[in-house]
């Protein structure tokens, strides 16, 4: 049975084996949400950022796996960070570092839902909303969703249908609702 634990990944390296990406997102995801070790997690993400940046040097197409790997971790970071300001700075590196097909429509909803979760965990409704407007303004609803990258083998859920979903508490608790064609928000009027 494999271990998905810091150590276990560190042994590894010490003794020069092969550290497969998602046995590092794995890791990753077992620190964050069993451990809740985010210090630990950071640590595997550089690790898993090299094995990507190794990949990526050697003219080498990134595998399913490589990719599911990295959209779990940082996916996993972004949603368990200790702090808001922290899921932002996963976010935003994202969006600043990373390209195709790493990044993907996909992963970008993904992290938007999780960014919104994290502000309305830390009661933070007015961020929240800020995030809603910008994702609103740059057409959220007409990205194209890819299932190819699951992550939990079998199942699919829609991150339109979540974000959707995840955005009304904060429109009711704020009094507003979408616009006609969902790409901004107007004040309640009721119907």
């Amino acid at each position: 049975m494999q271990t998905y634990d810091f150590e276990s990944i560190e042994t590894r390296k010490k003794l020069n084996q092969l550290v497969l990406s998602g046995r590092v997102s794995k890791t990753i995801k077992h620190e964050l949400k069993v451990n809740d070790n985010f210090a630990k997690a950071e640590i595997l993400f550089v690790d898993l950022r090299k094995i990507l940046d190794e990949i990526k040097k050697a003219k080498i197409e990134y595998s399913d796996e490589d990719i599911t790997s990295f959209h779990i971790a940082v996916s996993t970071l972004v949603r368990y960070a200790p702090s808001a300001e922290d899921s932002h700075c996963y976010f935003n590196l994202v969006l600043s570092e990373f390209d195709k097909p790493l990044r993907a429509p996909m992963l970008e909803l993904t992290l938007l839902n999780n960014l919104i979760h994290v502000h309305i965990g830390h009661k933070d409704t007015d961020s929240a909303l800020s995030i809603i407007e910008v994702a609103l303004e740059i057409g959220v609803f007409q990205l194209q969703v890819d299932k190819k990258y699951k992550y939990i083998p079998g199942s699919f859920v829609n991150p339109l249908v979540l974000f959707e979903s995840l955005l009304h508490q904060v429109l009711i608790h704020h009094g507003v609702e979408f616009n006609e064609n969902k790409t901004g928000i107007t004040k309640y009027i009721g119907k």
